[in-house]
């Protein structure tokens, strides 16, 4: 018979098996490769019981030490509690200006959680810094230009930190020689603010080196406000210090600052005070203001608590603190009468790029400031512009409208 007669004379069944459809033979490949992976998976388990059988010590260590390591990388990955910024809890922006702080409850004093973790000044309470070498002689010298301004028609009294000191070419009163750029930014604002050195506007500076709100308070109720003394402006700098060198909060450092305002409204009620935004400041070598990973190390972990807390605090940037307080002091201008905001951290700020290419992150221009924290003689002149229009605006347009500085402009 031949094969095509034969295969006639078969059953359909018959005939799949000799010439299988190759959806079956594809199904069939599939099934033999898992049946070959799941023999593969029994052996290998099989073999995993024998050696636990045998080793069964060696095999309880690993098993230790691989959920050990597990362990350790999820709590590594996890933001550290240091790590964690807190926000402002209650919204400050609609106080009173003569609002009793003493009765304000904040969450925290300290940045990183809790009251007693920092060394936060009380502003309820001012202290002094007489404690400090060089300190009691600024504020004794700031007495004496106070003193001796009483009566006069000035525009602006800058009242601050060393920002403000170094308008007057010292810093912690050292003599104008030890400081190199002291010479040059003082000329500036004798020029720009003195109308004896042929300025447009009448001012005076009143600060001192690392002052923090509470300092300041202490200067301003022991003879840096003299009566008598009065001005068109009056030009509050401060708080700074407040985050770095005291680590208060944000909640904080807001409300001291108001608390500073509003030392100066109470005793010039009718004046304007100008609460000038912190600047940027960034502990990153090259001036970044962008956030760090928070995946650190493992062996980090081996270090003793009081490391790992100075290398948290270390690593913690503190422009997005900074900018939250600087949101909460505008709110409060835009809301209360003759308190004006003025934000100068944009003017110290640029981006690297090209015509083709620019980076989104922020950093701090280094001409401008060459440390990241303090404005350089560039940066207290480009800076110096600005708020000299801004006081023709306050001054002669009578506009009391808030102030975001945008872009830096030297003249």
């Amino acid at each position: 018979m031949s094969f095509a007669a034969a295969s006639s004379t078969m059953d359909p069944l018959e005939m799949e098996e000799l010439h299988p459809r190759p959806a079956a033979s594809a199904a069939r490949a599939v099934r033999s490769s898992h049946y070959a992976a799941s023999n593969k998976c029994q052996t290998g388990c099989s073999l995993l019981k024998l050696y636990m059988e045998a080793y069964p010590a060696i095999s309880a260590f690993i098993c230790f030490a691989t959920l050990l390591m597990f362990t350790l990388i999820l709590v590594e990955i996890s933001p550290s509690h240091r790590d964690r910024r807190h926000k402002l809890s209650h919204d400050y922006s609609a106080i009173d200006a003569h609002y009793n702080f003493r009765a304000a409850k904040m969450d925290h004093w300290c940045l990183f959680g809790g009251d007693d973790d920092c060394k936060c000044d009380d502003f309820t309470d001012p202290v002094s810094r007489t404690e400090m070498k060089g300190w009691a002689q600024a504020h004794e010298a700031n007495k004496v230009l106070a003193y001796e301004s009483r009566f006069k028609d000035l525009d602006v009294v800058f009242l601050g930190d060393e920002v403000t000191e170094v308008w007057n070419g010292r810093l912690m009163n050292l003599p104008v020689t030890l400081n190199p750029n002291g010479p040059m930014i003082k000329e500036y604002f004798e020029k720009t603010f003195t109308k004896k050195g042929g300025g447009q506007y009448e001012g005076l500076a009143l600060g001192i080196s690392g002052d923090s709100t509470s300092n300041l308070l202490w200067r301003m109720q022991h003879g840096e406000l003299p009566s008598g003394l009065t001005s068109k402006v009056w030009w509050l700098l401060i708080g700074t210090n407040d985050l770095a060198r005291g680590e208060c909060s944000e909640e904080a450092t807001v409300l001291a600052i108001l608390r500073t305002a509003e030392e100066v409204s109470y005793q010039h009620p009718d004046d304007i005070v100008v609460i000038q935004g912190i600047l940027p400041r960034s502990n990153r070598p090259d001036g970044s203001l962008s956030e760090r990973s928070s995946v650190h190390s493992l062996f980090r972990r081996t270090h003793t608590e009081e490391y790992t807390r100075k290398a948290a605090r270390n690593e913690f940037l503190l422009w997005p603190s900074i900018v939250r307080i600087n949101r909460e002091l505008a709110l409060f201008c835009e809301k209360h009468k003759h308190f004006i905001y003025f934000d100068a951290a944009n003017l110290f700020l640029g981006s690297m790029g090209n015509d083709h290419y620019k980076q989104q992150t922020q950093e701090i221009i280094p001409g401008l400031m060459r440390d990241f924290v303090h404005p350089t003689e560039q940066g207290m002149e480009v800076m110096g512009n600005a708020i000299a229009e801004e006081l023709n605006r306050i001054i002669y347009e009578a506009d009391e409208a808030n102030d975001i500085e945008t872009k830096p402009e030297s003249r």
